[in-house]
């Protein structure tokens, strides 16, 4: 079990412009009191789930190392396997763990991811890269945390502008897959508004069209001998009060 600490270096005692710690300081003092709940002496480097956002957005929350070209936060390590995709891309893991030493002893390891736009696996390569940093601690108490340090390289300007378009067509997409998703209820109660309207025009044409058909004439019928005289009399006989629904029963559904 480990329990030594170093002392951090004198660039390293407040976390701001100029903030360049060593790899070891960063592991031996900065994670070890995040790990053994020392919050009040690390609160200067913000805790946040770093992968559920898109990497040019992260700096904001970084606090007082904002303007910096580095930015440091402590990650949340939970239960399962992680997820480093975001919006418009992903996190993807380069090259092999690298070992993290203090005099030679292991005391944390280091792994690098690199953002690329799109989806795996044509997604595009860019600039941001995190270095995730986990202590190789077994402490009374240890609470699980990782510290990530992002920045960014640069790159060829055309590299900037065609990755630029590609993250407007994702941001693009991403949001008309939200509208569609978020008005489906809305479309559905619509459409089935509408056919209850169609439906009630459909019903009421067809009554206009009933009631506008001319009533048959029922005039006496030729041939008929003496013993039908009685029905041509009852037919030619005046039509009170007779309506078309006296000949034709309508049933429409709702």
């Amino acid at each position: 079990m480990m329990t030594s600490t170093i002392s951090p270096s004198e660039s390293a005692q407040d976390v701001g412009a100029g903030f360049r710690p060593k790899e070891k300081e960063l592991v031996n003092y900065f994670l070890k009191l995040k790990l053994l709940g020392h919050d009040h002496q690390v609160r200067r480097i913000p805790e946040l789930d770093v992968y559920k956002h898109e990497p040019w957005d992260l700096p904001q929350y970084s606090g007082a190392n904002s303007s910096d070209e580095e930015w440091y936060f402590f990650h949340r390590c939970r239960t399962g396997r992680p997820s480093r995709t975001t919006k418009v891309g992903y996190w993807k893991n380069t090259g092999r763990k690298s070992k993290i030493r203090d005099q030679q002893e292991e005391i944390g390891t280091k792994r690098i991811f690199v953002f690329y736009i799109g989806r795996t696996p044509r997604g595009e390569r860019t600039g941001w890269i995190i270095h995730e940093y986990t202590a190789a601690f077994n402490l009374l108490n240890q609470r699980a945390f990782v510290l990530c340090k992002l920045f960014k390289k640069s790159m060829p300007v055309t590299g900037e502008v065609e990755l630029s378009r590609k993250m407007a067509a994702c941001n693009l997409e991403n949001q008309n897959s939200y509208q569609k998703t978020n008005n489906s209820a809305f479309d559905e109660g619509e459409t089935s508004h509408l056919m209850t309207f169609e439906n009630q025009a459909t019903d009421f044409a067809i009554q206009e069209e009933a009631h506008s058909q001319p009533i048959p004439h029922l005039g006496s019928f030729y041939g008929c001998n003496e013993q039908n005289h009685r029905l041509n009399s009852a037919l030619n006989s005046p039509m009170q009060d007779f309506t078309c629904d006296d000949l034709w029963d309508f049933s429409f559904d709702a």
